[in-house]
């Protein structure tokens, strides 16, 4: 059995002084197809930590200085059973633990991208393949593709043409929806599942003819060949109309209907992951008359923003919206500025090795990007990896 520790910190040892307290709350922050990341509450004295790992192959003890440690070369899918003690200048704590985690059985590459349908800001003729080669972009290539504005011709037909050689698709069942369409690499995964929530459905506040575009969010249930494991993914697009109250409350509205139904799927299919990509035409800190936004109610209910936890992040710091159709990427702080997500929510731990809002800048630039401009959005890409029981 071979491994590695990330950030290790050498412990020294003496005679002299007390034995260390006991560790509490040992938590899996992070699983990974080839490591974990474990934490627990710094103990008052210690001078380090001892960390057990075993699997059915062996088992190593590591050392850190700090209440938190990520096991590195560990194989994908395998069970680890994980103890940790406190070490103090007159010897360790008590071994707390074992817990038992498995690692990510794969990693899924999702993107969600409005692809703009709106003629009128750029004739799409002109830009259709640059939308097709940022999708394909070396350092993207998404197993999972949700678009946006996409569902009238030739949009339509283009997009599928143009993926069609890597990509199966989902198109929408609901004529009056937002024109969106799901697509995956078929040599990876398969659908076994789809359809659509209905996010307005029996709430008092809205008629069965109000927001007849936005108000549903479509799905596919995937397979992952490999591997035969399953997860679902949601692609949405609510309304925008600008930060009036009264859609401040709609796109509210949605995201709080859509995150328990989507939820409640999952665990009905096994506690399986699940993702809801899209824009939310929403920035994360906007307020509205006490109404907080569709993202931060999002991760109200349990799911999480994939930067937030990311190993890596790509330009964060960048709009996804508004784009300059003339050839400029506006750079914003702290990632405020984003109305295109992808959220995953699982029972079982998972990791995110990568975001990225994906732009295509020119020789290195960090404005000017390449022209003709794909959309008036980047595409934001987020990889997970997915451990199940």
């Amino acid at each position: 059995m071979t491994a590695a520790a990330v950030s290790l910190a050498a412990v020294a040892c003496s005679d002299d002084g007390e034995s260390a307290g006991n560790v509490t709350d040992l938590m899996t922050v992070a699983a990974y197809t080839d490591g974990l990341e474990f934490g627990w509450i710094a103990v008052s004295g210690a001078t380090g930590y001892e960390v057990e790992y075993a699997s059915a192959s062996g088992a190593e003890t590591l050392r850190t200085g700090e209440p938190r440690i990520a096991l590195a070369d560990l194989m994908p899918d395998t069970e680890y059973s994980v103890r940790v003690r406190s070490v103090g200048e007159n010897g360790p704590g008590a071994w707390i633990g074992p817990v038992k985690v498995r690692t990510a059985a794969f990693s899924v590459s999702l993107t969600s991208y409005n692809v703009l349908a709106t003629e009128a800001k750029s004739p799409w003729e002109g830009r259709v393949q640059a939308v097709h080669d940022l999708i394909r972009k070396a350092d993207h290539d998404p197993d999972v593709l949700c678009l946006q504005e996409c569902g009238t011709n030739p949009v339509l037909s283009d997009m599928q043409q143009l993926l069609a050689d890597e990509y199966d698709v989902h198109v929408v069942a609901v004529s009056t929806a937002d024109p969106a369409l799901i697509f995956w690499k078929r040599d990876k995964f398969e659908k076994t599942g789809a359809g659509y929530t209905n996010m307005l459905l029996g709430d008092p506040n809205y008629t069965s003819a109000d927001f007849p575009t936005s108000r549903y969010a479509h799905f596919v249930k995937l397979r992952e060949k490999s591997s035969g494991k399953e997860f679902l993914v949601y692609d949405i697009h609510i309304k925008t109309n600008g930060t009036s109250t009264s859609y401040q409350k709609l796109r509210y509205d949605c995201i709080s209907a859509l995150c328990p139904a989507a939820r409640q799927r999952a665990s009905e299919e096994g506690g399986i992951p699940v993702f809801i990509l899209g824009d939310f035409n929403n920035y994360w800190n906007t307020v509205d008359n006490g109404v907080i936004s569709a993202p931060a109610a999002c991760a109200s209910f349990g799911f999480v923003d994939s930067p937030t936890i990311a190993r890596e992040c790509i330009n964060l710091n960048y709009k996804t919206s508004s784009v300059d159709l003339n050839g400029f990427a506006e750079p914003r702080d702290n990632g405020n500025y984003r109305i295109d997500y992808v959220f995953g929510y699982s029972s079982q731990p998972f990791g995110v090795s990568k975001y990225q809002t994906v732009i295509d800048f020119v020789d290195k630039a960090t404005h000017r990007i390449a022209t003709p401009v794909p959309s008036d959005h980047h595409p934001v890409n987020a990889v997970f990896h997915l451990s199940y029981r």
